[in-house]
């Protein structure tokens, strides 16, 4: 008797706690990391042509044109938000004036260019965002210093600042917990010795520790863990790719190989945004007579980290290529890629 009551009792339970635990993993099942739009706004002419305000000494490599690089951001920025009002800024569909926005950007040698930095700061500033509210932060005040950035971590307008000196709390920067509500992502398109390239994803070390950093870059696999970290995604409303002269070998020199490519990435998205910038640089090294030969990692390398970024462990980003649709804007010469794409 108490058998048969013992087992009516314990036939629903069971059922019961099937059907909870059907349900929790239903639910803990992640759904699938969305489709990408990457942006990819390019030019005819990036550099000011030479003469007095482009002196070869001071700028052996040209001197970027800031003008082109506005024209660049402000056609991205317009297809990116899909801004159609003629009265605000499409800026404002990133930050609003009651936004604090740090601007995280790449200052490894050869860094990204100040003018490509003035025109984000403009174009929030249009928007409304107050310079009081504008941070530029990298890893390190040395970066600063070395791309020629003055370090002003306190006081009115843009603060500009490194990650090191501010400190960490839980593993994280104190510039993106406290400081912050909004980030936006800049790096430069660059050939990595060890990696293959480095972009966006890779950027995001800004943010962490250098021990952190180092051990990350140790192990390509890890490597995504600093981009797929919760607050850090959460706040990054915009990866923006420099592509005007990309890096095209790793030689660790202090000005190594690049061309001009004229052209700048946007996206929400930093895997889909580093997956089309390393097969621009794989078909420029394919289209050399012969192709280049170098003891460097190919930039299918990065192939290594950024797949990983877009499985189910990080969900940093979309990495499946036919998952990634490609806005051309401007000039499709030399365009060097070919992805699913939407050319205008």
């Amino acid at each position: 008797m108490y058998g048969l009551r013992l087992t009516a009792i314990v036939t629903p339970l069971l059922a019961l706690i099937g059907t909870f635990a059907a349900g929790f993993h239903a639910h803990a099942s992640p759904s699938p990391i969305p489709p990408a739009t990457v942006v990819l706004s390019r030019t005819d002419r990036i550099l000011i042509p030479p003469g007095w305000t482009s002196p070869e000494l001071l700028f052996p490599r040209g001197r970027i044109d800031y003008r082109q690089v506005a024209s660049l951001l402000s056609q991205a920025i317009v297809e990116f938000t899909g801004h159609d009002d003629p009265l605000t800024s499409p800026w404002r569909s990133i930050a609003t004036p009651h936004d604090k926005v740090a601007i995280q950007v790449d200052l490894q040698k050869p860094p990204v260019a100040i003018e490509t930095i003035n025109a984000i700061i403009d174009g929030l500033i249009r928007g409304g965002v107050s310079q009081d509210n504008i941070i530029v932060y990298a890893r390190s005040e040395t970066d600063l210093f070395a791309a020629g950035i003055s370090v002003n971590p306190t006081g009115r307008g843009v603060r500009t600042m490194g990650s090191d000196s501010e400190g960490f709390r839980g593993g994280l920067s104190r510039i993106v917990l406290d400081y912050s509500t909004i980030i936006i992502n800049v790096a430069r398109l660059r050939a990595d010795e060890d990696l293959g390239m480095t972009g966006c994803v890779v950027n995001y070390l800004a943010s962490v520790p250098e021990p952190e950093r180092l051990r990350l870059l140790a192990d390509p696999t890890q490597l995504p863990r600093a981009a797929a970290h919760p607050f850090l995604r959460r706040k990054t409303r915009l990866h923006i790719l420099e592509a005007y002269q990309p890096v095209i070998q790793d030689t660790g020199e202090e000005f190594p190989p690049t061309w001009e490519y004229r052209g700048l990435l946007m996206s929400a998205d930093p895997v889909a945004t580093d997956l089309v910038g390393m097969r621009i640089l794989r078909a420029k090294l394919a289209m050399s007579e012969p192709p280049a030969e170098t003891d460097h990692a190919a930039p299918d390398a990065a192939l290594t980290y950024l797949q990983a970024a877009g499985t189910d462990r990080f969900r940093a980003g979309q990495a499946d290529p036919d998952k990634i649709t490609l806005k051309v804007l401007g000039t499709t010469n030399d365009i060097l890629i070919n992805m699913p794409s939407t050319d205008r």
